[in-house]
């Protein structure tokens, strides 16, 4: 029997037929081999009708049933009725398939990309000279900065950087320059540094004996431990600084070697500390640290002291207790027990910080011991959030003792004299400010209210044929400081910068060798990667010094012009230079005692 389908295409019969014959197998045929199957012996699938499939059919073959055959009829009797009891619009039936399948996403290995971070230019391991500005002047100002406490953050997988960084050049009046830096790479159980530099210059052509160098070298290390809860590490280093005293007075007629002086110093330290947060949110630090100081004419100094403390986190709050110890000895050329000085200062230092947004309050005391005396100072600030969070209000008082160190003044006056009376310095600081990040601008404004005891002042030695300098103490002092940082991002590639501190102090009575204002301005320019410019003024004044017939002057204020740049060439290599004090300036920090004039440092930068 045939039916004939009118105006009907051949792909909508196969698609019937196809849609009815997958219907009837779902009904006769038994399942293909899945989970609700199982094998048998002869691993053979079984249906779970009953039967096998396959090779256990051929039985059927003895009883004389065709099942083949009989499916085959089946199909084209139902694919015949159907087409023609259900017609639609067209004569087909109209119909909907919904297939249904489970998504397994797959996501594909990701491919991970590791940075390689260069190491900053001419980072120095003390904040005493600068690199690239020549002569060594005081460049940074002193900022009542927040104390850093070595709070632990979970240490993150190591990442490719750069192993070996250094900078080779030389300039004019004679000047080379080298500073070389070395580290173990990515690692989860060890940070290993090592660095070396060198900076000298001889300018004997233009004024006699005007020469120095400076010398360094550190090794620092950390370990972690197996699980990263405790992290040890050391700092071992030198410093190896040589000046003259050039400005010596004229009717001696000194050997060069008559008029050198150089400070050598070893240091070292031994920190431990949680490198991870532990269980009870608790935070434990524990540093000790030694320098010994000796300069050419038998100066000595010795100092060795710890810091150790614990901060207990209270949910978003802090309780914690420091504790500083440090004794220092120090003797003179002569090292008679006259002239042996030796001093001890401990503190203690508990504190409270409570956070309670928008407001921050620490509480907390300084309760030092300088020798027999005991010098107890408050130790709050207050900060209020405003401006949504851009911009914050805060005020403190503090105060703290400095202990006096011969290291400590031959950095800042390296032509200070070898025999000194060496005085702690006690401060009491009163101040508050606004500081604030709104989108490219980065801005502090502080005023503080300074009382010093036995504040350092440097007058001229006129009896000493070196003239050298000595110390003088201001007993009791009051300085009112006001302090201003500015960083704004003029353009994408132009940043521009600003620091000052303009002093005012409470007494009409000169104070030696001490700025009245400083202030630094500085723009970098950084095009497509490849170059790099900066400029930076440097300014001062104010210095009040003694002349060698008593008078008392006021030094010319500085005006200090210095340019630089950075050509890379590849990854690896680059080239600068720096042109420094561009204006000739002949301007003298230490009275007698002019900085160099035009000059210039040029070579290349490697890293690997």
């Amino acid at each position: 029997m045939f039916f004939i389908y009118k105006n009907k295409s051949v792909n909508n019969i196969r698609r019937k037929f196809a849609l009815h014959f997958e219907n009837v197998k779902r009904v006769f045929l038994p399942p293909a081999p899945s989970k609700g199957g199982y094998t048998n012996a002869r691993n053979t699938v079984v249906s779970p009708f009953g039967g096998g499939w396959g090779e256990d059919m051929r039985h059927h073959k003895s009883t004389g049933f065709k099942p083949r055959a009989f499916v085959m009829a089946l199909m084209c009797l139902l694919t015949c009725s159907l087409a023609v009891a259900q017609p639609g619009n067209d004569g087909l039936t109209q119909e909907e398939i919904d297939v249904t399948k489970t998504f397994d996403a797959v996501l594909k290995d990701a491919k991970k990309y590791s940075t390689s971070p260069a190491l900053p230019e001419g980072l120095s391991q003390e904040n005493r000279n600068s690199v690239f500005n020549l002569p060594p002047r005081l460049l940074e100002l002193d900022y009542e900065a927040p104390a850093i406490k070595p709070i632990p953050m979970k240490r993150e997988a190591g990442q490719a950087a750069r192993l070996y960084w250094g900078k080779i050049g030389y300039g004019i009046p004679n000047q080379p320059y080298v500073d070389f830096r070395l580290n173990n790479g990515p690692s989860d159980w060890l940070d290993f540094n090592l660095q070396f530099r060198h900076h000298s210059a001889n300018n004997d052509g233009n004024v006699q004996y005007q020469r120095f160098g400076n010398t360094d070298g550190v090794i620092d290390g950390t370990y972690y431990t197996e699980r990263s809860l405790v992290a040890i590490g050391g700092r071992l280093g030198f410093d190896l600084d040589r000046h003259h005293f050039f400005g010596s007075s004229e009717t001696v007629d000194f050997t060069r070697e008559a008029l050198f002086q150089r400070f050598l110093t070893a240091f070292g330290e031994l920190r431990l500390a949680n490198s991870e947060p532990t269980v009870n949110d608790l935070n434990y630090w524990l540093k000790g640290d030694f320098h010994a100081t000796g300069d050419n004419y038998q100066a000595r100094e010795y100092r060795v002291g710890f810091n150790l403390g614990a901060e207990k986190w209270i949910d978003k709050n802090r309780l914690g207790v420091e504790i500083d110890n440090h004794y220092r000895y120090f003797s003179d050329d002569n090292d008679s027990i006259t002239t042996q000085q030796t001093n001890n200062v401990l503190a203690f230092q508990p504190y409270f910080v409570l956070n309670a947004s928008p407001f921050r309050l620490k509480a907390g005391a300084y309760l030092g011991f300088d020798g027999g005396d005991f010098v107890p100072y408050p130790d709050i600030e207050a900060s209020v959030a405003i401006l949504e969070g851009k911009a914050s209000l805060f005020a403190g008082w503090t105060g703290e003792i400095q202990q006096a160190q011969f290291r400590e003044i031959g950095i800042y006056n390296p032509y200070i004299k070898s025999v000194l009376a060496l005085e702690n310095t006690r401060v009491r600081n009163l101040y508050g400010g606004v500081k604030g990040k709104f989108d490219k601008l980065n801005v502090e404004a502080r005023a503080t209210q300074k009382d010093v005891r036995n504040l350092p002042m440097y007058l001229t030695d006129y009896t000493d044929d070196r003239r050298r300098f000595d110390i003088l103490y201001d007993s009791v002092a009051t300085i009112f400081a006001l302090n201003g940082v500015v960083d704004f991002e003029l353009l994408k590639n132009i940043n521009l910068s600003f620091s000052g501190t303009y002093n005012i102090y409470g007494s009409d009575a000169p104070h030696w060798h001490l700025p009245t204002l400083e202030s630094n301005i500085g723009a970098k320019y950084n095009y497509n990667d490849q170059i790099s410019l900066k400029a930076e003024l440097y300014t001062e004044g104010g210095i009040p010094y003694l002349t060698q017939e008593g008078a008392e002057e006021i030094r010319t204020p500085l005006l200090d012009l210095n340019l630089g740049g950075t050509y890379r060439l590849n990854d690896n290599f680059s080239l600068f230079l720096d042109l420094n004090n561009l204006f000739a300036s002949n301007y003298q920090r230490w009275n007698r005692y002019p900085q160099l004039g035009l000059n210039f440092v040029g070579g290349v930068i490697f890293k690997y």
